[in-house]
């Protein structure tokens, strides 16, 4: 996750609420991070490509009100997938210029 490109990203924590139709159709809540361009905040597409990578199945929005996704395949076992949330790290810390990295790197 420490790549260089990222050094110029924001990290955003996306709550998810998972409703399956295994479990006896109790949902299961999981935390994501997303890194964003710095000065950008997500959006509905960046949440599209966040779960196809997560689940390795397409989505689609379906409820904006509701941030409701549903998967294009049907021999998932997922239902539907809830945005709860999404919350900036502020924790996050990053290298303001290539010089504080580089020496960070020889200390």
């Amino acid at each position: 996750m420490n790549k260089p490109t990222d050094l110029l990203k924001d990290r955003y924590y996306i709550t998810l609420e998972i409703q399956t139709n295994t479990k006896y159709g109790k949902p299961e809540i999981r935390q994501i991070p997303m890194l964003k361009q710095r000065g950008q905040k997500p959006t509905l597409g960046d949440y599209a490509i966040l779960l196809k990578n997560e689940f390795d199945t397409d989505f689609e929005i379906r409820d904006i009100i509701k941030m409701m996704y549903k998967p294009l395949d049907n021999n998932t076992s997922i239902i539907a997938v809830y945005i709860m949330r999404s919350v900036y790290d502020e924790t996050y810390h990053r290298p303001q210029m290539a010089s504080n990295l580089l020496s960070a790197k020889f200390k």
